[in-house]
């Protein structure tokens, strides 16, 4: 049973059932402590005693007191009006005075009576038909003992359902209270199916989300601290050249170059935090995937000439798709810009748009000299850098923002942004799916 709703309704029946069966087996099993035959049946019998009395004397008493006792653990006895033993002229009047002790009601009762005396006179009152039932010594367990068995029974049960409810949410507010106090590895790691089990997963994807975004903002701000040190260095020493040296165009012109990447590391910052921002601010409209993209390269085919390089572009002439069209044409751009950048001079790059099953496919290759397999996935973090063949050029004007900022926007049109070595170069595959709500 997976959901938490049935396990407590079972428990609960069993709980009751097995109380109601208890207290039932308990009142199946005490001996009656009205036994013998009820008291119109004792008259019955006086009065048969009374006839055969009358025509064949003790013989018959006997006879009939024998086969009434044949099947029975009680005694008989036929008696006087004085209570004379009619079959052996004993005195049995104590036995016409004694009287069942009073019984109170469950669940605590007296302790039974050794035996219990039922006197049932004859229609003419001259006969006392007289019945003995012999009870056990203890009559069975009590009811009050019985009650006891059942209560704990009863208050084992329900604390094992406690305990199985309880413990996981008592387990999972100290990791709350681990994970509130900074311990950002804290995890439930359960394996129940039921609700308190989904309530754990929930929490540890949550969890596993923060870990991750502030490992990733940690990383961020290293980066940034790191790459903003390097050009703040360099016009610091430029500033001192400035100073000293009659010639100030060198180290004015060395000042402008950090002054334009730190602008540029703003900049790609900036849009970090656009990718990043609130999905509901986004402008999702319907558009042609295809003109975008049409126009991103045309865009760059300037700084591609510059380059000495050439876009190549294949693809339908429409692909409608839900978008927001200025965050996806940074995207589209931010690749080309990496493929311009790390391709030889005569180099074509090729930009192809394909349609897949419910979706479309970007891909986009240059002719560089590829990455290690290894660094496949890592070259989509900020400011990571790839091996010395294609590390970031002192004046390409890149700071490693580009494919970071690209595969968020694509994440954020529910696609997927991947790379993969085309020997030579490298292909960069964008996936985008039709249905983006």
């Amino acid at each position: 049973m997976r959901s938490l709703y049935l396990k407590v309704l079972v428990w609960s029946i069993a709980t009751v059932m097995a109380a109601v069966i208890g207290l039932f087996i308990h009142l199946a099993m005490m001996p009656s402590r009205g036994g013998g035959p009820p008291v119109q049946g004792g008259r019955i019998l006086a009065d048969v005693a009374r006839q055969a009395y009358a025509k064949e004397g003790r013989e018959a008493l006997r006879e009939l007191v024998r086969v009434a006792g044949a099947d029975s653990n009680s005694e008989f006895y036929v008696t006087d009006e004085q209570g004379r033993d009619l079959i052996t002229n004993e005195d049995r009047s104590s036995l016409l005075a004694e009287r069942p002790s009073p019984r109170r009601r469950f669940p605590f009762p007296v302790p039974p009576p050794p035996r219990m005396v039922l006197v049932a006179p004859s229609s003419d009152g001259s006969i006392r038909w007289i019945t003995v039932l012999k009870l056990p010594p203890s009559g069975g367990a009590s009811a009050s003992e019985a009650f006891i068995w059942i209560l704990a029974a009863v208050a084992i049960l329900a604390y094992l359902f406690t305990v199985y409810l309880v413990s996981p949410l008592r387990k999972l507010a100290g990791v709350v209270e681990r994970f509130g106090a900074g311990d950002l590895t804290a995890r439930a790691q359960t394996k129940r199916t039921d609700e308190l089990g989904n309530l754990a997963r929930a929490f540890d994807q949550m969890a596993e989300r923060i870990d991750t975004l502030v490992t990733t903002e940690r990383r961020l701000l290293q980066d940034i601290s790191h790459e903003l040190r390097t050009p703040l260095a360099r016009m610091r020493f430029a500033v001192e050249v400035a100073r000293t040296d009659p010639n100030h165009e060198v180290a004015l012109d060395r000042i402008r170059k950090e002054c334009d990447r730190l602008a540029l590391l703003t900049d790609e910052l900036l849009e970090i935090g656009v990718a990043d921002g609130d999905p509901g601010g986004r402008h999702m409209e319907a558009g042609d995937l295809a003109e975008l993209i049409a126009e991103t390269v045309e865009d760059s085919s300037m700084e591609a000439a510059t380059r000495g390089v050439q876009l190549e572009l294949h693809g339908p002439p429409a692909a409608e798709l839900k978008m927001d069209r200025e965050l996806l044409r940074r995207a589209v751009e931010n690749v080309l810009r990496n493929a311009i950048r790390y391709s030889p001079d005569g180099a074509i790059i090729g930009v192809e748009l394909t349609a897949v099953p419910n979706g479309w496919q970007l891909s986009i290759r240059d002719r560089g000299p590829g990455v290690p397999p290894e660094a496949l996935e890592k070259i989509f973090l900020p400011f990571f850098r790839a091996d010395s063949h294609r590390a970031r050029k002192a004046d390409s004007g890149g700071v490693g923002l580009g494919l970071a900022i690209a595969r968020r926007a694509a994440q954020w049109h529910h696609g997927t942004m991947r790379a993969e070595n085309a020997e030579p170069g490298l292909r960069v595959l964008l996936h985008l799916p039709r249905t983006t709500a």
